[in-house]
């Protein structure tokens, strides 16, 4: 009972946190507009739930709920994609309570509970219903709908779970964010794999082979949901039980490194190096502001990392594949390459500076040269991708003259429009505290 009074206590918490963040009424506005984005996205999924359903109906070679299993890989996929920004980790959040004299997994124990009532677990309903309803019970009965409904309750909440300990490992190692993709990979390849399938000289046939094989392998827990055993729904429910304790042990360890967590040093010749252009002039010193922040500092770093990552992604579809070979589209990739580090870091102009600003008791006649200096190194900036494109143009995709058109375009007209964001642009963002 005592521990009920404190998980309710906690809950309490929580709501009036929400309740009474400083800009509260701008969260609440943004609730409203991801309300209405979740409404319409239901809305297709059950649509498209509807045209699975009398896709199926129409197949004889298979039952439906052996079909719908088929593509359990992609639907554990969609599922942890959809929970990327939607969730604070357990460790950004306990911080308050570990000074409490509360046992040390109770405030863990709470949220990873938490994250199992969360509504988000339910999305797959909106396409699981009507497709159990208008395929699969008429088909084997209302005994395999409610099997069915379970199972992929079961594997939601499992893929939450995995999410939780893939979010929170990867805030110390980003490298961890490769393990979701591997085990996608394992998924898709390694049954087909071990059926045996073999004996093709052309490698894409024979990874095309591995994949359906694969897939016919996840309809064989359709047919054992479709014939009414519960053994798949025992096996989900293993493997979360397994997820949950693995869990508890990997929040309980990122919060206490959170709660102890010191920054990274940089090298003092460096941080020389800097302190000399700061002795040039005011525009010099917040050149060098500008970059100890982003050397210093994780959200700023982080942002440029996703911004480089998406560039070479972007870069490589290009060079290696023809499906952005369209006139238009060309123009539009580059201009996205370059348009995406400028909006990585204007976007949220002046807000990581609201940290320190006011302490500096900055001078008004000063504020020319800090936007100037912020200007000069979003600039310098542009190098990045102009680097990562130089690929396109050994390709015969892209012209030099286009490069550089672009990047005069977006350090003109383009960054003139984000500077306009330091007159609305009102929250303080923080440096280094992650906030999902």
């Amino acid at each position: 009972m005592r521990r009920l009074r404190l998980y309710n206590t906690l809950r309490t918490h929580r709501r009036l946190a929400l309740r009474r963040m400083p800009d509260g009424e701008r969260d609440r506005l943004a609730g409203r507009l991801m309300a209405c984005i979740v409404a319409f996205a239901l809305v297709l999924l059950c649509a498209f739930g509807v045209l699975l359903a009398l896709t199926a109906n129409a197949r004889a070679d298979v039952s439906p709920a052996e079909y719908i299993c088929r593509g359990l890989p992609v639907i554990m996929a969609g599922d942890f994609l959809c929970r990327l920004t939607l969730f604070q980790t357990p460790p950004q959040v306990i911080k308050p309570y570990i000074l409490l004299p509360l046992p040390k997994y109770v405030c863990i124990d709470f949220f990873v509970l938490q994250g199992l009532s969360e509504r988000v677990n339910l999305v797959w309903a909106a396409l699981l219903v009507p497709y159990s309803l208008l395929a699969v019970a008429g088909s084997d009965g209302i005994s395999a709908v409610v099997i069915l409904l379970v199972f992929f309750w079961f594997v939601s909440l499992s893929v939450g779970q995995l999410h939780l300990i893939v979010r929170t490992l990867a805030a110390d190692r980003p490298l961890w964010w490769l393990f979701p993709v591997a085990l996608l990979l394992i998924a898709l390849f390694a049954p087909g794999m071990v059926t045996g399938c073999t004996g093709f000289g052309d490698a894409g046939l024979a990874l095309r082979s591995y994949v359906a094989q694969s897939l016919v392998f996840y309809g064989q827990t359709g047919r054992a949901i479709a014939d009414g055993s519960i053994l798949p729904c025992l096996s989900a429910a293993v493997i979360l039980l397994i997820l949950l304790v693995i869990n508890r042990r990997v929040q309980y360890s990122g919060v206490m490194k959170e709660a102890v967590r010191t920054d990274g040093t940089i090298p003092a010749g460096r941080i020389n190096l800097l302190a000399r252009l700061g002795r040039r002039g005011n525009t010099a010193a917040f050149l060098a502001v500008e970059a100890l922040s982003l050397m210093r500092n994780k959200n700023p770093r982080k942002s440029l990392l996703t911004a480089v990552l998406t560039a070479v992604a972007v870069s490589f579809l290009i060079v290696f594949t023809d499906i952005y070979d369209v006139s238009y589209m060309e123009s539009y990739w580059c201009l996205y390459n370059y348009l995406l580090f400028g909006t990585v870091a204007l976007a949220r102009v002046m807000c990581y500076e609201g940290n320190y600003f006011d302490c500096l008791m900055t001078r008004k006649e000063l504020l020319f040269a800090a936007f100037k200096a912020k200007y000069i190194f979003n600039c310098l900036l542009l190098v990045i991708p102009f680097v990562l494109m130089l690929p396109t143009v050994m390709t015969g995709k892209r012209t030099l003259l286009q490069l550089v058109a672009y990047a005069v375009f977006t350090a003109g007209f383009q960054f003139c429009l984000l500077f306009q964001l330091a007159a609305t642009n009102r929250t303080t963002r923080p440096l280094n505290t992650r906030l999902t």
